[in-house]
Parts: structure tokens; C-alpha cells; sequence
């Protein structure tokens, strides 16, 4: 998401998350735009991958990550890199490979 998005733009997704995640939905509306980042990020590299897949690891990777952690100030990067781990993982096994990056 551009940081020109309104909070009122985000807020459905908001309340969309805290069904499915409740950690997320929780958090301030800059974390949804943060992770947003990381799902374009990864969708524009993983291109076998829907978008929603991706949407969903990267959700689901942060709400692991952040129910646990004891410091939240690199939740972001962290979900990223394991994200990003999970995707390689789950393409190689699948012999697809993601799309070279620049």
C-alpha cells in the first residue's frame, strides 16, 4: 500500500484480519501497511504464487511471530526473511522457481 492510503481505505481490511488474524487485526494501521509492503514485495517475486497465498503466509507468519515475541520492534524484517524462506521452501519442493530479482 502507497502511504497516501487512508486510514478509512485500510480499515476493512482491519476488520478482515481480526477474524482471520487477531494479532494483525490488533495492530495499528501502519503495521496492515507494512505487511501489505512485504505481500508486494514477495508476490512481485514469487509469480507462481497467488497474491492471496502470499497475503495469507505473510498474515499467518507475522501472527506467529508476534504471539510469541518478547521485542516487536523488527517484526516486520523478521516476517519478511521467514516469509521469504517459506515461499523458496514451498517452490522447490515444487520445482517453480521465483522470478530473478533485480
Amino acid at each position: 500500500m502507497s502511504d497516501n492510503t487512508s486510514d478509512a481505505a485500510v480499515a476493512p481490511m482491519i476488520t478482515a484480519m481480526l477474524v482471520k488474524f487477531p494479532v494483525v487485526g490488533a495492530q495499528d494501521v501502519s503495521v496492515v501497511r507494512e505487511l501489505e509492503s512485504v505481500v508486494a514485495t514477495l508476490s512481485a517475486r514469487f509469480l507462481a504464487c497467488s497474491r492471496e497465498d502470499v497475503r495469507d503466509l505473510v498474515y499467518g507468519t507475522y501472527e506467529r511471530l508476534a504471539s510469541t515475541a518478547k521485542i516487536t520492534a523488527h517484526l516486520i524484517p523478521l516476517t519478511l526473511n521467514r516469509a521469504r524462506a517459506d515461499l523458496e521452501k514451498q517452490l522447490s519442493s515444487s520445482l517453480v522457481s521465483p522470478a530473478p530479482t533485480t
